[in-house]
């Protein structure tokens, strides 16, 4: 869900950013740019969240954090400061927050996946998850042409949700930083045959 709502969204956001708000190229660039400052800052530092909140309780909460970020962007608009805080707060904070969660995600495959099935694991979920894309892509464009750039990003928005159904109810929640969870015995990396 979270890749499909993603394409989805990536589309609609600069279409959203130039229709609506009229910003020229370099001001959008600046601002998607910001995104990319704070994943960098985050990743140093989130083995240190990590160990301070737990694997999949930091999981989790960064999901639920840069969704919730998410949500300013179709409310972007009126005096150009607003409108730059609208959409400058989901790009320096949200991306961080996301950032810390997709890690986490790659980091509890690695722990959960027995490491003669590492490769097979991570080329299956890459192959998925770009496979994807031209479907959301897809889909946001013909509910932004149906219903308003702003409706499509909200959707793609409410859609980024729908994988934290899963993780509810997911032993992760309890996990620490290296450790797999405790239902699993025998994974972890290590090859239990």
């Amino acid at each position: 869900p979270l890749a499909l709502a993603g394409t989805s969204f990536a589309g609609s956001y600069t279409s959203g950013v130039r229709e609506r708000l009229h910003w020229a190229r370099l001001l959008r660039g600046r601002a998607i740019a910001r995104g990319g400052v704070s994943a960098v800052a985050v990743a140093a530092v989130v083995v240190s969240v990590d160990a301070l909140f737990g694997l999949g309780p930091t999981r989790l909460w960064t999901r639920i954090g840069a969704g919730l970020l998410g949500f300013l962007i179709p409310l972007a608009g009126g005096p150009p400061l607003v409108a730059v805080l609208f959409l400058l707060v989901p790009q320096l904070v949200g991306d961080g927050l996301a950032t810390v969660s997709q890690i986490n995600g790659i980091t509890l495959r690695q722990l959960v996946t027995p490491a003669r099935l590492l490769g097979r694991v991570n080329g299956t979920t890459h192959v998925l998850l770009e496979g994807i894309a031209p479907i959301g892509a897809i889909a946001g464009a013909l509910v932004a042409e149906a219903f308003g750039i702003r409706v499509a990003v909200t959707v793609a928005v409410v859609g980024s949700f729908g994988g934290l159904l899963f993780l509810l109810r997911s032993p992760i929640l309890t996990m620490r930083a290296g450790e797999a969870p405790a239902s699993d015995e025998g994974w972890g990396g290590t090859d239990p045959g």
